[in-house]
């Protein structure tokens, strides 16, 4: 009886998780900014407003703004801080002088720039988010750091242990 309780609280928790992180993204998506500090006061506007609801505790609430916080904010990060070294890179060869005597060769240096900025932003992304077991995911691929086994997950889940090896983390994909 308590596998069955506690599979039962386990899909509880994973949908409750499942609507807190729809709510904050839908919230996020509506404002015009899409920061970091966006990010923090639409999860917890939307901890507060289901935990009133009685959709989770305030404390499983605290846990889930964690899992989200990892879910998504390095994307918001990572994004913020390449939109500004982008800015900086544009500032400085985008002059007028720099325009007439070389637009051709800054143009390419912008965009050996921009593909080795993306490549940099892509290989970061892929390596920061590592799961463990015991966490709560979203829907995506699971790849054992210890043995590279992949697992997928059709929708939220509780992260377990690797089936192969019983490592505890995972690089996440999608």
């Amino acid at each position: 009886m308590s596998d069955h309780t506690d599979e039962g609280s386990k899909a509880r928790l994973e949908a409750a998780y499942d609507r807190f992180a729809q709510h904050v993204v839908e919230a996020v998506q509506s404002g015009r900014k899409l920061g970091r500090q966006e990010f923090e006061a639409a999860m917890e506007k939307t901890r507060q407003q289901l935990a009133a609801a009685g959709e989770f505790s305030a404390g499983q609430g605290e846990r889930f703004k964690e899992f989200l916080r990892r879910d998504l904010a390095p994307h918001f990060e990572a994004q913020a801080r390449q939109a500004r070294q982008f800015g900086l890179e544009a500032r400085q060869h985008l002059q007028p002088e720099r325009l007439r005597d070389g637009m051709l060769a800054t143009l390419a240096s912008l965009l050996r720039g921009g593909g080795e900025m993306l490549q940099e932003w892509s290989n970061k992304a892929d390596q920061a988010i590592i799961y463990e077991s015991g966490e709560i995911t979203s829907a995506g691929t699971l790849t054992c750091l210890n043995c590279a086994h992949v697992i997928r997950l059709e929708r939220t889940a509780h992260v377990a242990p690797c089936p192969l090896c019983l490592g505890t983390r995972f690089r996440k994909s999608y």
